[in-house]
């Protein structure tokens, strides 16, 4: 059951109306975006093999951003809508982004193969279209995630979760590069903009704390980093 207070109730719907709001200006971006303005590339991305076999962790990038959200929805309502304004300030600077400057990517290899993961990979690259690529979703909404397992003290104290939480997220994000859905550059871009969104959401209210508790600090540690 969801135990929490009337207004931490209402922070959990108005949360999640936000994400459902952000989701459908991304599914208008898909549909609008046919040809790309820019073409993202960077020359690392020519050294970086296709690895078909990423697909896997591609893919769990799906149940790493649904199941431990919904669990932080039961377990710890606070987090919940911590993780829930994370997926969304990500998914809104990201279609800003998209909008002002639509962009993709042309990285995608000529010939696949026919085993069973290059097939997967053609089936992938026949339903998701190689626009709207910078900043990228997977690695942004894994570092949403992971931050709000770690902001939940119950899951922070279990050191196993904690280690399979950061090898998932560090998986779903360079999974991108190796089966050519994104450019390495995607990630260079994703992951300050994901700490910059974390420091908004989780390290200023964390000053604020410090600050009402140490009324005379000055260049002390006001908060550990536990992304």
């Amino acid at each position: 059951m969801f135990h929490a207070s009337g207004e931490m109730w209402k922070r959990a719907v108005l949360a999640t109306l936000f994400l459902v709001l952000m989701y459908v200006w991304f599914l208008l971006c898909e549909r609008t975006v046919q040809v790309p303005t820019y073409i993202v590339y960077h020359p690392l991305d020519q050294r970086i093999p296709f690895i078909p076999q990423f697909i896997i962790p591609y893919y769990l990038w799906y149940a790493y951003i649904s199941i431990p959200i919904i669990w932080l929805f039961f377990v710890s309502p606070e987090d919940y809508v911590k993780g829930m304004i994370f997926l969304g300030m990500a998914l809104f600077v990201s279609c800003l982004v998209y909008t002002i400057a639509p962009n993709g990517q042309r990285l995608r290899p000529r010939y696949l193969g026919d085993g069973f993961f290059e097939r997967w990979v053609a089936f992938t690259y026949s339903v998701d279209s190689p626009n709207n690529v910078s900043p990228s979703l997977h690695v942004l909404d894994s570092i949403a995630v992971h931050s709000a397992l770690m902001g939940c003290r119950k899951f922070r104290r279990c050191r196993p979760a904690v280690m399979i939480s950061a090898v998932v997220c560090v998986a779903c994000s360079i999974s991108t590069v190796f089966v050519k859905q994104h450019s390495i550059f995607d990630i260079f871009v994703s992951i300050p903009l994901g700490a910059i969104i974390w420091f908004g959401i989780y390290g200023i209210p964390r000053m604020i704390k410090y600050r009402r508790e140490h009324p005379g600090y000055r260049l002390r540690q006001w908060f550990r980093f536990k992304f």
